[in-house]
């Protein structure tokens, strides 16, 4: 099929001459619907905790209190959001972790939420070794619904990769680091997804543009504002394919 690419192109502008040369990331593979990486969890985090009916249950029913929070809005992520062939769910997903320092914290807040996974009727089945823990979670008919498991990544030290829905495929996962990083301005935040594939799922909001839902890859980088200024910089590519 042929396909039409638009030309990246800067949004709102840091302040002139701040402003860094366009990074245009790959395309996104086949098998995968949507990617978003970033330096911190705290925009994805702040319209959920917003909330007093997501924020108490959350502390009360599995311990995820203020400390856990701060630990999760400050930690680099991956978003992943993976196409399934079959079974009832449509896709999987996937948040990659990359936790620095002292793993304890972060492996209580786990041991934490077996409790209450147990009185909603999933099991938990454990392997992997002491460093590299993994655990799944299967429904009383065997089937596996989420998990989570320490993960090596590159170099860097061992990642926690938490999933709903069955097992990623198993593999080297890409490394939950910033896109970008700019003296002075910090790291940037990079959205990937294939608009058509989502939204032949239902998963892409019936309201935005047609020409957005029939593309077959869309890409946006979001660099911080310089000091000062109240503006960022915003890179985006969209690719048209036709059928």
């Amino acid at each position: 099929p042929k396909s039409d690419e638009a030309a990246a192109a800067s949004g709102l502008l840091a302040a002139p001459g701040r402003a860094a040369p366009a990074v245009l990331p790959p395309p996104l593979p086949a098998d995968l619907l949507l990617e978003w990486r970033g330096p911190g969890l705290e925009g994805l985090l702040q319209g959920l905790l917003s909330r007093e009916l997501i924020r108490e249950p959350l502390a009360a029913r599995y311990g995820i209190g203020d400390a856990q929070i701060t630990m999760l809005r400050r930690v680099p992520f991956v978003l992943r959001l993976r196409p399934l062939a079959q079974g009832p769910f449509q896709t999987g997903l996937e948040l990659q972790l990359a936790v620095s320092g002292d793993r304890r914290p972060w492996n209580q807040m786990l041991a934490g939420l077996v409790e209450p996974l147990e009185t909603q009727g999933l099991e938990a089945t454990q392997s992997g070794s002491k460093a590299l823990a993994a655990t799944l979670w299967r429904q009383q008919d065997g089937r596996v619904v989420g998990g989570w498991r320490w993960v090596l990544a590159g170099s860097s030290s061992p990642q926690l990769l938490l999933f709903l829905g069955p097992e990623p495929p198993a593999g080297s996962p890409a490394a939950a680091t910033p896109v970008l990083s700019q003296p002075g301005l910090g790291a940037s935040m990079q959205l990937r997804l294939r608009p058509a594939a989502l939204a032949e799922r239902g998963l892409l909001p019936p309201e935005l543009p047609k020409p957005i839902q029939l593309a077959s890859q869309l890409s946006l980088t979001a660099v911080p504002a310089a000091p000062g200024s109240a503006l960022s910089q915003l890179t985006g590519r969209l690719q048209l394919q036709s059928r």
